[in-house]
């Protein structure tokens, strides 16, 4: 991690005083500047690019479960672990589908792409149906007496 920092900013600052700062030594530095990559290193790009193309073919909805499944029937030696590693280590997350969520209550559905709360408007309209009620049933009522 202190060397790819002293990597990343060498255009700024000389080598010799970014490793004093970061106390490791020059040496140390253009050694693992001018090391190979490891045996693990390189079994990491081969299985990522495994990854990745699995990742691809499911459109992206494959996770790590699922991944070290497909890559174990595949004929590879791999830990989950690893996959989850490597999958998040190069964002490569899963997007599930969403579930259809219902909407709307609506009774009629022209009437339900105006948004108007239907349950409150038919509320409304059986408290006026019932003052009607109420009115012509007393005016007959009262021309009766």
């Amino acid at each position: 991690m202190r060397f790819q920092l002293i990597d990343a900013k060498k255009a700024d600052l000389p080598i010799e005083r970014m490793c004093a700062l970061l106390t490791v030594s020059v040496g140390g530095y253009y050694a693992w500047k001018n090391r190979r990559p490891s045996q693990r290193q390189l079994d990491d790009l081969v299985f990522l690019a495994h990854i990745r193309a699995h990742f691809a073919a499911s459109n992206g909805t494959y996770g790590s479960p699922r991944m070290h499944v497909d890559l174990c029937e595949e004929g590879l030696n791999i830990d989950r672990h690893r996959v989850a590693r490597l999958m998040r280590d190069n964002a490569l997350k899963a997007n599930q589908k969403r579930r259809f969520k219902k909407t709307t209550d609506a009774i009629n559905p022209i009437l339900a792409a105006t948004g108007y709360n239907f349950r409150l408007i038919l509320k409304w309209i059986r408290l006026l149906l019932r003052q009607i009620w109420i009115m012509i049933f007393f005016n007959q009522s009262a021309k009766t007496v």
